[in-house]
């Protein structure tokens, strides 16, 4: 039903990010923002193409690949940091894996107070099922910590057959079923 679930507006070409920002009110295209405070049970979203770590956030959340190179945001947080998330990768800490997940502090370059880092799994695997899990993850442990705002990086988790709208709209509501608060 159309009428059911968040509604998401000033859809435009990708690159996107999603940002769950806490008292602020839905904007416009281009980036999604998510407005909950703890105290409210609605979130509002807006989409936006600016890069992720410029983004000033409790919480930045990059999803990693378990066999393949850093998505766009990754790669633009690792070079930030001066390669500390390619650091992570190789030692073995995150490995991609699905469901796996990495909370970091205060990384040097990168403006949100924390990464959370969230294993997607296999590229040839990555489908609508995989794209809810890791949309659920990250809220689960969004959870788990004092964020009040957090940005979702979407750029290059591609799910075949499946435009942005799609991504958008499974990902705000997995957040608004997670009750992230």
């Amino acid at each position: 039903d159309p009428d059911l679930g968040p509604k998401i507006t000033g859809v435009g070409r990708e690159p996107h990010t999603i940002i769950i920002l806490a008292k602020c009110i839905l904007s416009a295209f281009p980036l999604i923002d998510a407005a909950l405070t703890r105290e409210q049970t609605q979130m509002d979203y807006q989409i936006n193409n600016n890069n992720p770590n410029e983004l000033t956030s409790d919480c930045l959340i990059l999803p990693v690949m378990q066999d393949g190179d850093l998505l766009p945001p990754a790669k633009s947080a690792d070079e930030a940091s001066g390669k500390r998330l390619s650091e992570i990768t190789n030692s073995g800490d995150m490995e991609g894996k699905k469901g796996q997940t990495l909370l970091l502090h205060d990384v040097d370059g990168v403006s949100s107070k924390r990464i959370l880092l969230v294993g997607a799994g296999k590229v040839d695997k990555f489908d609508t099922d995989a794209f809810r899990a890791v949309a659920a993850v990250a809220a689960t442990q969004l959870n788990k910590t004092a964020s009040e705002t957090a940005v979702f990086a979407l750029e290059g988790l591609d799910v075949a057959n499946q435009d942005i709208t799609w991504k958008l709209r499974h990902l705000s509501e997995t957040l608004e079923n997670s009750h992230y608060k």
